[in-house]
């Protein structure tokens, strides 16, 4: 079929497709190519008759189609996001669910696809917690081997071009939205080329689009290893800047993890490696060796450098101070002001 009149059949069906879909529910429609496109659906509540609504119109939008252009339509339904950030993963969904449908079931969904099809799919989205946790600590062992399962995937389906494709331009975009200094990385690594790391977009092949990973799998493991030590030592070094900036304030892990981007697991178990005492026990430290300066210098009572420090109550403070110095705040005022 000659361009210019697969183009006018694509955007007529596409235009038909989108008039039909608005009168059941309210929804956007973005093409992705000659041959696909994407309808988001935007439901008022999240129920059966909601959902009945939208598999009713994608099959009169199927059926008249198929009467004015003889064209078949086969589309894969993702998972119910709940927020503007979620629409990525089921994107990713409904792409795992279009690769099993076919002319006897036209349309599939992501919740019906068998753990098998799912396992060999491009759902990126599957390999994000590795990568996340590669990013995160700089760890090069799993980056390898995460990388190198997608790219032997990608390998083994050589005809799935556009989902490969798709996978390597998701990982691009979490490389650089998770990764410190990440454009700055993947400049260095595909410094030869003309237009940088976008090179992606260049290739033309399922096999092309594997070496580009593989590039980018091996640069990113050469500089993690590079920079593991010292990341960890930069991190660590910045929370205990923080803590001591903000001693007068309640701070707890999960609030300090995230605040600099990290799993309250990995923080905890770096800080403890690093620093040779837990998260907590370091905080309490601080806030103590505070406490002792205030007690002493200040002048002030035991409960009003309590709720200074933002401990919960004088009592608790007492029992954190007498666990690290051995004596209660009073003691300690006592034995200091001896003559």
């Amino acid at each position: 079929m000659p361009h210019e009149k697969r183009m006018n059949l694509y955007s007529s069906t596409m235009q038909m497709v989108k008039d039909i879909l608005k009168r059941y529910l309210p929804c956007q429609v973005v093409s992705l190519d000659l041959k696909h496109f994407s309808v988001i659906f935007h439901f008022p509540a999240v129920s059966r008759a909601e959902y009945g609504k939208m598999t009713e119109a994608l099959s009169n939008a199927s059926a008249m189609v198929h009467n004015y252009f003889n064209v078949r339509l086969l589309a894969g339904i993702g998972s119910v996001a709940d927020s503007p950030l979620k629409i990525c993963d089921s994107y990713q969904d409904a792409r795992v669910a279009f690769t099993t449908a076919s002319s006897e079931q036209p349309f599939r969904d992501y919740n019906q696809v068998k753990p098998e099809d799912v396992k060999n799919s491009f759902n990126i989205t599957l390999f994000k917690n590795d990568l996340t946790k590669a990013f995160e600590e700089f760890d090069s062992g799993i980056l390898y081997d995460t990388l190198t399962q997608i790219i032997e995937l990608f390998r083994s389906n050589p005809l799935r071009y556009l989902q490969a494709i798709d996978g390597a331009c998701n990982i691009l975009y979490l490389t650089l939205s998770l990764l410190p200094s990440g454009e700055e990385i993947l400049t260095e690594i595909f410094s030869d080329d003309g237009d940088n790391y976008r090179s992606i977009y260049r290739m033309g092949n399922v096999e092309q689009v594997a070496e580009w990973m593989t590039r980018l799998r091996d640069g990113l493991c050469d500089i993690f290893k590079n920079r593991r030590v010292t990341y960890k030592e930069h991190i660590i070094s910045n929370v205990q800047k923080y803590i001591l900036d903000h001693t007068d304030e309640r701070m707890t892990l999960n609030e300090i993890s995230a605040l600099f981007g990290l799993s309250p697991n990995y923080l905890s178990a770096v800080f403890k490696k690093t620093c040779g005492v837990g998260f907590s026990e370091y905080i309490s430290q601080v806030k103590v060796s505070r406490a002792k300066t205030m007690l002493l210098e200040q002048d002030m009572k035991v409960y009003e450098v309590a709720d200074r420090l933002g401990f919960e109550s004088a009592f608790y403070f007492s029992k954190v101070f007498k666990k690290i110095t051995g004596v209660s705040p009073r003691e300690f005022v006592q034995q200091s002001v001896k003559p």
